[in-house]
């Protein structure tokens, strides 16, 4: 049992039911509110109740309509005192106590005497009453009521209005719920295990619309006519923090095809609603189908609002989504990602809200089902191979990612990680891994038993935890998957290899071989043998560095006999009497073919294995790097089917840029119209990498497809083929790739991608070329001139022109903008361009003011700080930090701020961000970045929150700045540095005594005791000499941890030096080895296998 589900066992109470009455003022950014809590006493000693309730004004509580005392405690609004350490090891410490201690409650009410002794059963009616009569009454229900003021929040709720910068833009108030946010907006049981009916009341003004969780019960005016109230009902329990409204002018479409959803959106914008709810009908019919059980509520409602902080927020029955995900026809690329976050919202009523997890550390359960599921309706809409090209690119991206686990971490940050993308991705691809383990029938009807009733009770269990996974798991399928839980779930990292072959004709074995390039894991893998009787499949373990396996071949090769020439013909096609033979020219050209065949027949028939791949069903969260014969990576692009293998064939063969047979077969692909889309485009990256041949045949496609044969000139645009539309984007990009020998790019590839901007013609094309103009500017980074030249100048005027042009006549979410931004940054960062206003990044400060359009002012924050941050870049970044309205770019800047400049060591970065104690102005941002993450601006709002202590991480480790230090102490720089350091290495010494000292009681945990992104479990004392584990033992005193092997935290070690030498002894003497083993080398060709 966790910490926190002890505290709701001493509560003693149950929650029974929740009303809500709001009164929103639109304009003035403020909600009065009403709230009755309904109570079941568990206990008749209860004597105080703690509500949940935070950043409301709370005016009057009454219990039972019996004026209550009351007392508000903010634990989490200033975490750390100002006597403590301005560190983020010490911060941690303290938020999670404050978080434990804002769980219990943070409304403490005082019940009445009077509440008090009718709830101990009143006066007794005689002296001889027996206390059991007392005892065996039914507690009747308490109700509290709490009247309240909402101002301007910063969190849980936000309000959107008209601004001098969007004088159009209609008033809106909605929800951004996560964990524990509903009690930034009204007081509650805010609890992922505590579920009552909900009834909502919101007045509002006459033009305004209330969309809320639940069913509309009616709508009623005001007794003065000038407002109105919207009545909703929420039957079905749900938690508080999973209830959601949305205040404004919405404009209403209904759905045509399913009566109970409905669709709202800001003014104006009712057609594109149209265009992007048109398929929702078949995602309810899809899960239906999927799960066997219906939809969980009555009506279901999605709003699409401005300035949203996520791109969806979902609530029970209801979605909150963001405006910039609507779109027209027109637009192609928007259309994949939109469809498959509303599909992924429906997906999330079922296992998110109807049934939620249990504790934070389970969200990923939630999180990685519902994007499951969407994918399955991804992959009926768009096919099974755009699926599987997905699959490929998500595993990509989380093996490349920065967050690499665990996905189950207990801490107040969890509250965020949802909205993280990372996360997001990770937490789908291991619930798409354990559908590989378990068989996609099996996991479905696992998935099925998590919505079906209990056979014992008959009533479904809507609390989700990591337990009760794991017994419908086993349930279902009867195998146990705590291993697989313990790996990919509490586990972190993934499978990195590399691996190679080679046939031995003595033992007709396949020899393959493997190393683990990162971290050493225990895994298994499938290892794919593709023979000349089909493929066979061997399943290999691995748990070390290296390993090395036999797989049987089950093939025979069958030898070509050569047909003999005459032995009256020399080579010269002569007799031997020296007469020429009659042989017309057309049979002897036959011969000589035929010849050929037979000569390239007779080297492919030396093993009968065609090719070899490694985890072909991804069976496993791994990057694998498999050496291969060229002649077998054709074999493989051109004989299999799959387009994983596909795509990973034509991956191998990029490496073989200078054989004319790889670019043949890659050209050939490219060519193929029957071929899967995303493949070709594959072979146009790969074929980039070849400037003498591949060059010319890409121009050729390009010119073929979409120049005009008689004039030479560019075509207009047309879209109409899709494939063809992103078939133009890959080989606009991979022509700009192209290098010669010196690094350097062609002269014709420059007039060609000048020509590409020159000569864009969009007329008459129903569709928008955004994206596709964004491609052809972002391809202009591609390009090495040999020195700056008049090329950089006509593509700098190009660049330019689209940029004003966007300003003018914007593109869809300023696509066009955003790829002119990124490109001039990159020509500055490449000295192409000269600097502007004595820095490079003052052309972009204009874009980051508040006005234009988000991505566009996040885009421009990344390029000021990629090109070098100076004293005028710091202060606007730290001025809008502070001051912005938008909390998602605030977030955002603190996310681009440890980027390292380009050219710039990272040393000299950090310590710039550092602040050096001569430079006051730094040392001031410093202590008022501290102040942020440590007060009321950051206190609402888990997502900043965790950006500003990521970025102080990065910056500063964990520990206090020696500039601070030096500011509160009154001493340099050098000397709170150097007691910095000395910290840092009597950090373990100092956890282990305080928390092992006999009947201490600390308010605080340790640091060592917290996990935490942001806090490592293990902290490494710097010492003088190499680390060994003798030197530990004999430096720290008993019972302290130090870093064994591997990263690994090592146990306790009460013994002394002596039994360590003793014991290392004794372990050589076995013949055991700690060092690495070195793997062997990887073969690099082998005989060509026949097709």
């Amino acid at each position: 049992m966790t910490e926190r589900e002890s505290s709701k066992g001493k509560r003693g109470f149950k929650i029974a039911h929740h009303k809500l009455s709001l009164d929103v003022n639109l304009e003035k950014y403020q909600i009065e509110g009403q709230v009755d809590v309904t109570i079941t006493p568990s206990s008749r000693r209860l004597a105080q109740v703690r509500l949940h309730c935070r950043q409301c004004c709370v005016r009057r509580v009454t219990v039972d309509q019996v004026p209550a005392e009351f007392e508000v405690f903010n634990y989490l609004e200033k975490v750390v005192p100002d006597s403590d350490d301005a560190s983020l090891e010490v911060y941690s410490e303290y938020l999670r106590a404050a978080a434990l201690a804002s769980d219990e409650g943070e409304l403490v009410i005082r019940l009445p005497d009077s509440v008090q002794q009718n709830l101990q059963g009143g006066p007794p009616a005689s002296l001889h009453q027996a206390q059991d009569d007392v005892d065996d009454r039914v507690i009747d229900p308490i109700v509290i009521r709490v009247w309240y003021t909402l101002l301007r929040p910063k969190g849980g709720l936000r309000f959107v209005g008209p601004t001098a910068e969007f004088p159009d833009r209609s008033h809106q108030c909605y929800t951004v719920n996560t964990l524990g946010s509903a009690r930034l907006w009204f007081p509650c049981i805010d609890s992922e295990t505590d579920r009552s009916p909900f009834e909502l009341s919101v007045t509002c003004d006459l033009d305004c619309i209330v969309v809320a969780s639940g069913e509309l019960v009616d709508q009623v005016l005001t007794d003065d006519s000038r407002r109105r109230t919207f009545r909703y009902s929420l039957e079905l329990p749900a938690t508080a923090s999973s209830i959601g409204i949305a205040v404004g002018p919405w404009a209403v479409l209904p759905d045509e095809t399913r009566n109970q959803t409905t669709h709202f959106c800001t003014p104006g914008r009712i057609s594109e609603l149209a265009h992007v709810s048109r398929f929702l009908h078949s995602v309810f019919d899809f899960y239906e189908e999927y799960l066997g059980f219906p939809f969980p509520y009555t009506s279901y409602k999605q709003v699409f609002v401005d300035e949203a902080y996520s791109p969806i927020v979902v609530t029970t029955g209801m979605a909150v989504l963001s405006s910039h995900l609507l779109h027209d026809e027109s637009i192609i690329d928007q259309t994949w990602e939109t469809r498959r976050l509303l599909a992924q919202g429906v997906a999330a009523q079922y296992i998110g809200t109807y049934v939620n997890v249990k504790t934070s550390s389970e969200t990923w359960i939630a999180v990685g089902l519902a994007a499951y599921m969407a994918g399955l309706f991804f992959r009926k809409m768009f096919g099974f191979n755009e699926y599987r090209f997905r699959c490929v690119k998500l595993m990509e991206q989380v093996t490349s990612s920065e967050f690499q686990g665990p996905l189950s971490w207990d801490f107040p940050f969890q509250a965020a990680l949802p909205h993280h993308q990372e996360f997001c991705r990770r937490a789908e691809l291991v619930v798409f891994l354990l559908e590989r383990k378990l068989g996609s029938d099996a996991f479905r009807k696992a998935v099925s038993s998590i919505l079906a009733p209990s056979a014992s009770s008959q009533t479904i269990d809507r609390t989700l935890s990591t337990r009760r996974f794991l017994k419908l798991l086993k349930r279902n399928t009867g195998q146990d998957c705590k291993s697989f839980f313990e790996r990919w779930v509490d586990g972190r990292g993934y499978v990195n290899i590399t691996c190679g072959y080679v046939f031995s004709k003595k033992k007709h074995h396949v020899e393959f071989a493997l190393r683990q390039d990162k971290t050493k894991v225990q895994g298994a893998l499938v290892v794919r043998v593709h023979e000349l009787e089909g493929p066979f499949d061997h399943p290999v373990t691995f748990d070390d560095d290296s390993h090395q396996y036999e797989f049987p071949c089950r093939s025979r090769v069958q030898k070509v006999r050569k047909k003999r020439k005459s032995r009256f013909a020399d080579d010269d096609g002569k007799d031997g009497d020296d007469t020429p033979t009659k042989r017309p020219k057309k049979k002897k050209k036959k011969e000589e073919e035929e010849e050929a065949e037979e000569e390239e027949a007779q080297q492919r028939h030396e093993v009968p294995v065609l090719w070899v791949r490694v985890d072909p069903e991804l069976d496993c969260l791994r990057s694998i790097k498999l050496i291969q014969p060229e002649a077998m990576w054709i074999l493989q692009l051109q004989q299999d089917n799959d387009v994983i293998s596909q795509y990973e064939a034509v991956q191998g063969l990029a490496g073989f840029s200078d054989s004319f047979k790889s670019v043949e077969a890659l050209n050939k692909v490219l060519c193929d119209p029957t071929i899967f889309y995303r493949v070709r485009m594959a072979a146009a990256h790969a074929l980039s990498a070849s400037p003498t041949m591949g060059l010319p045949m890409l121009l050729k496609q390009f010119r073929a497809q979409y120049f005009d044969a008689d004039h030479h000139q560019l075509r207009p645009n047309d879209f109409l083929d899709l494939q063809h539309y992103f078939l133009q984007s890959a080989l606009a990009e991979a022509i700009s790739r192209v290098r010669e020998r010196d690094g350097r790019t062609p002269a014709e590839v420059f007039e060609f991608v000048l020509e590409l901007l020159k000569n864009n013609d969009n007329a008459g094309n129903p569709y928008s070329d955004n994206y596709y103009i964004s491609a052809v500017l972002r391809s202009v980074v591609n390009l090495r001139p040999r020195k700056p030249s008049n090329w950089v100048r006509k593509l700098l005027k190009q660049v330019l022109r689209y940029l004003n042009r966007d300003r003018v006549l914007p593109s869809y979410r300023n696509t066009v903008a955003v790829a002119c931004l990124q490109t001039l940054s990159d020509m500055y960062a490449m000295k192409l361009l000269p600097a502007a206003d004595d820095h490079p990044g003052a052309r972009f400060r204009e874009y980051i003011a508040y006005g234009n359009f988000r991505e566009v002012r996040i885009t421009a924050a990344r390029c000021i700080v990629r090109l070098g941050l100076d004293d005028a870049a710091l202060d606007l970044l730290f001025s809008l930090a502070r001051q912005d309205p938008d909390p998602l770019f605030v977030a955002s800047i603190f996310d681009a701020l440890p980027i390292v400049p380009s050219g710039v060591e990272p040393s000299v970065y950090y310590k710039r961000l550092k602040a050096p104690e001569s430079d006051e102005a730094n040392v001031a941002r410093l202590a008022g970045l501290w102040d942020m993450l440590n007060s009321r601006v950051t206190a609402y709002d888990v997502r900043l929150r965790m950006a500003v202590a990521r970025f102080w991480r990065k910056v500063f480790n964990n520990f206090m700045p020696p500039v601070l230090i030096a500011r509160r102490r009154g001493v340099s720089a050098t000397a709170a540095s150097a007691a910095a350091s000395s910290k840092k290495a009597k950090l373990h010494i100092k956890a282990q005594s305080f928390n092992s000292t006999p009947g201490a009681a600390p308010v605080i945990p340790a640091a060592a005791s917290v996990s935490s992104p942001f806090a490592p479990s293990v902290v490494e004392m710097p010492l003088l000499e190499p680390a060994t584990p003798d030197l530990v033992a004999a430096a720290a005193p008993s019972g302290a941890t130090y870093p064994g092997p591997a990263g690994v935290a090592g146990r306790p070690q009460p013994r002394t030096p002596k039994h360590l030498k003793a014991s290392a002894k004794k372990h050589r003497e076995s013949g055991a080895s700690t060092a690495y083993v070195v793997p062997p080398a990887l073969p690099q060709s082998m005989p060509s296998p026949p097709r």
